[in-house]
């Protein structure tokens, strides 16, 4: 999956189980087929009882720890206040994402 960045615990709301998808700069990305990898690795490494409601694709980075981890707690409250998509939505940050995964090829 490339450098593309997901956190890795999904998130347990009332309406279910989402998965975001960090896309970083890489917004060309195969929605469909990217979906059908992860619904096919979580059904074989998990089983069905662990499939997810949604998977949500953002065109950004996640933030991460000192440590270099994804800071999970950031992006559960990013994502539970509207803030990813809002962000998602915007040019500026669309572009920070363009120039962060520059900055990370090189």
């Amino acid at each position: 999956m490339g450098h593309k960045q997901m956190c890795e615990r999904f998130l347990t709301l009332p309406f279910g189980i989402v998965l975001l998808v960090f896309l970083g700069d890489n917004t060309h990305e195969n929605s469909h087929s990217l979906q059908s990898t992860i619904t096919m690795t979580i059904s074989s490494e998990l089983g069905d009882e662990y499939m997810l409601d949604r998977i949500e694709y953002f065109p950004l980075f996640p933030r991460f720890t000192a440590d270099k981890e994804v800071n999970h707690e950031w992006c559960r409250n990013q994502y539970l206040t509207g803030d990813l998509s809002r962000k998602a939505s915007d040019e500026v940050f669309c572009c920070i994402s363009q120039l962060r995964g520059s900055v990370l090829l090189n």
